[in-house]
């Protein structure tokens, strides 16, 4: 009797197994064989986490048309990339600005600059869980 893998598997069902994992990991993934390479490459997986990880978009990115468009339409993984980076981008001047007096005009007028594409990312920390160590100044800022 042969021993089951996933290789075994069709590829919209790994496809749909993709894309339950959180996007580091499938990165991760995406280094173990060709197959899964090609998967994860795949513009529906990445409209997917576009769709799902973000609700604001700024309206330079013209996201309701692009939705409406056929997926290969759009390069939807360099998109989600650059979310990532505007996401990592807000979350250190977030965090600079509760560290530090120093330059805060400028680390908010980064944040300023992303717009709504920094709207999830803010939406996320200020809420803070109430045993963090600043709670308050997340709140406040």
């Amino acid at each position: 009797m042969a021993t089951p893998s996933l290789h075994g598997l069709p590829d919209e069902l790994l496809q749909s197994i993709l894309s339950l994992l959180p996007v580091e990991s499938l990165l991760a993934i995406q280094l173990t064989s060709k197959r899964f390479s090609g998967l994860a490459e795949e513009p529906l997986l990445w409209r997917h986490f576009c769709r799902t990880q973000y609700k604001f978009w700024n309206p330079k990115h013209h996201i309701r048309a692009k939705f409406a468009t056929p997926v290969t339409d759009t390069d939807w993984k360099r998109l989600f990339i650059e979310r990532r980076k505007t996401d990592r981008m807000t979350v250190e001047s977030l965090e600079s600005i509760l560290a530090t007096q120093r330059g805060r005009i400028d680390k908010a007028e980064n944040i300023v600059t992303a717009g709504y594409d920094a709207k999830d990312v803010l939406l996320r920390h200020c809420n803070p869980l109430p045993e963090a160590e600043d709670v308050l100044a997340r709140r406040y800022h």
